[in-house]
């Protein structure tokens, strides 16, 4: 009976513990809100510090066609990542998934189509 009544105690002093200590906060803000760090018009590349880490969202303002950019980790020798295609249409937005470190810098670099300008936004 003692042994039932210290991991009941021990239970409800962990449930306790994690209610008063913002936890249920903490794992709300992980939900799927998309964080904007900025929009750029880019030809080449752009420069980045990614905030929460994880996914990043690149789309493509005012622009149905379909664009191609290469992610590469900011650091000495660069660490060249994937590269994601936008859906094209209305919703023009590449998603690279579990790509980024949370306060990490990154390069973003236009892939395809070569030639021109195209005016982003990213989100982490």
């Amino acid at each position: 009976m003692k042994k039932q009544l210290k991991k009941g105690s021990i239970l409800l002093a962990l449930v306790v513990l994690f209610a008063f200590s913002g936890t249920k906060a903490t794992f709300a803000a992980g939900t799927g809100t998309w964080e904007k760090i900025g929009t750029w018009t880019m030809s080449n590349v752009i420069t980045f510090d990614s905030t929460d880490g994880g996914d990043l969202k690149v789309c493509v303002n005012s622009s149905t066609s379909k664009y191609s950019f290469k992610l590469v980790r900011n650091i000495v020798g660069n660490l060249w990542g994937p590269t994601k295609t936008t859906t094209g249409g209305s919703s023009n937005c590449a998603i690279f998934r579990d790509a980024v470190t949370k306060n990490a810098g990154y390069k973003l670099y236009l892939d395809s189509p070569r030639t021109g300008s195209v005016n982003i936004t990213v989100y982490d």
